[in-house]
């Protein structure tokens, strides 16, 4: 299935209390209800945040690993995302070094 320009319904397994399982199935280009692919790089991405907020996922405090296989039933074909275990904790950025030049004071005597 070509992605180039498509914008997707996004959907879940009916009458199911714990999320596992999404749905992305192409849409008309002008249907408000969709999500539009993006290209990022040597990937695509689709902005998914005020769903997995709907659906109770903590996409912002934790990382979440979905398989991707391509489905098709019936009349309809698309995309099957499956959730893969619980997630893990996203790792919060230290510190680190500074880039750039570095402030006077921080310089001095450090000479040789």
């Amino acid at each position: 299935m070509d992605t180039a320009n498509k914008k997707f319904k996004v959907g879940t397994e009916e009458r199911k209390r714990a999320f596992k399982t999404l749905f992305l199935v192409p849409t008309e280009q002008d249907d408000p209800e969709a999500f539009e692919l993006a290209k990022t790089g040597r990937g695509q991405t689709i902005a998914l945040a005020g769903f997995f907020d709907k659906v109770g996922l903590d996409y912002e405090n934790t990382q979440y690993e979905f398989t991707i296989k391509p489905f098709s039933q019936e009349d309809v074909s698309g995309y099957e995302l499956n959730l893969t275990g619980e997630g893990t904790p996203r790792q919060k950025p230290e510190g680190g070094s500074r880039r750039g030049r570095r402030k006077a004071s921080q310089t001095e005597g450090t000479e040789a």
